[in-house]
């Protein structure tokens, strides 16, 4: 059996929030239940292990528990493992990449766009324009340019 600590999921940092699990589904057995991090849960119980994802659930199943749900937190929001979200104009995935013996969950960017100041959306497009304002001044002709990852306001 693997070490406790090799299987254990690890939190990392990569485009903002990103959880870990491992690659096959974790099973232990442990007699009555599923006994996870000095906690007891019953047959059938799903849960969250205490100091990981909750966006990661587990189901106890007689004495072996396996991962069940998959997903990616992102403003304190379980988000499904594929689900597609935007947040300030800007649009992501939920993505599950591989990385050494674990999987990553991550929010992938898939498209940019720009915010004006009025809180509204412009797409990447050097021929759709829009009022914006910049340093405090006010631009009657600004584009979004998607040559930053975030999208720029371009205003003249």
């Amino acid at each position: 059996m693997k070490d406790l600590h090799s299987t254990v999921l690890v939190l990392m940092i990569v485009l903002g929030v990103t959880h870990t699990s491992p690659t096959e589904n974790y099973r232990k057995k442990s007699g009555e239940g599923c006994r996870v991090h000095g906690r007891l849960y019953g047959d059938n119980e799903m849960f969250s292990i205490p100091d990981q994802s909750r966006c990661l659930r587990y189901r106890c199943n007689n004495g072996e528990y396996t991962l069940v749900e998959e997903g990616c937190e992102f403003n304190d929001v379980c988000k499904p493992l594929g689900a597609e979200y935007t947040h300030e104009c800007l649009d992501y995935r939920c993505t599950k990449t591989p990385m050494n013996n674990h999987f990553a969950y991550f929010s992938a960017i898939i498209k940019t766009a720009c915010r004006d100041f009025k809180g509204g959306c412009h797409k990447v497009d050097a021929n759709h324009f829009y009022e914006d304002k910049q340093d405090g001044n006010e631009y009657p002709r600004c584009y979004c340019d998607g040559s930053v990852q975030r999208g720029q306001s371009i205003c003249y």
